[in-house]
């Protein structure tokens, strides 16, 4: 725990020391404002905020950096097809909110392609606990459990089939 707390104020360190020159970027414009933390004491991964107007520059941006990814973190009810169909493991935010979210919670968990940050205490162990998932293997796997499970083109085929209805 000692280690964490270190870690984590090196971290807030040097994110206080950057933050006044991402505001600057950001306050004139900036659409990508990214720290390179790699070279950080933490050995935290390069972390990038993009701002971005509607969902379609946000698929935009997710399709031109997808491939960069090691897992992603949402809430239950967003790109849930990334982890069952794409094989990206997904560390689910708690509350699941909505009519759907519990259950797709419940599925992802069930799969075995998710993991759950269900707290605060977990939001703040994140960074090493998603270290020891990858030196475990248990990314590994998360990402093999979900890899092409189940077809990702769900709304072309429901499409095709209201079409052929018609």
């Amino acid at each position: 725990m000692q280690s964490d707390m270190k870690e984590l104020d090196s971290l807030l360190d040097y994110t206080i020391r950057h933050n006044e020159e991402h505001a600057k970027e950001l306050a004139s414009g900036a659409r990508e404002v990214g720290t390179d933390a790699r070279d950080h004491a933490t050995g935290v991964a390069r972390a990038v905020l993009y701002l971005y107007q509607d969902r379609a520059e946000l698929n935009r941006l997710t399709t031109a950096r997808f491939e960069e990814f090691d897992y992603f973190v949402a809430p239950s009810h967003e790109r849930t097809g990334w982890a069952l169909g794409l094989g990206l493991p997904m560390f689910v935010v708690d509350p699941a909110i909505g009519s759907f979210a519990p259950l797709n919670r419940a599925f992802l968990l069930e799969c075995g392609v998710a993991d759950v940050l269900g707290s605060g205490v977990a939001a703040a162990q994140f960074g090493e606990n998603a270290r020891r998932l990858r030196a475990s293997g248990r990314l590994r796997s998360m990402s093999e459990a979900g890899w092409q499970r189940f077809d990702t083109r769900g709304f072309s085929n429901i499409a095709q089939l209201l079409l052929s209805l018609s």
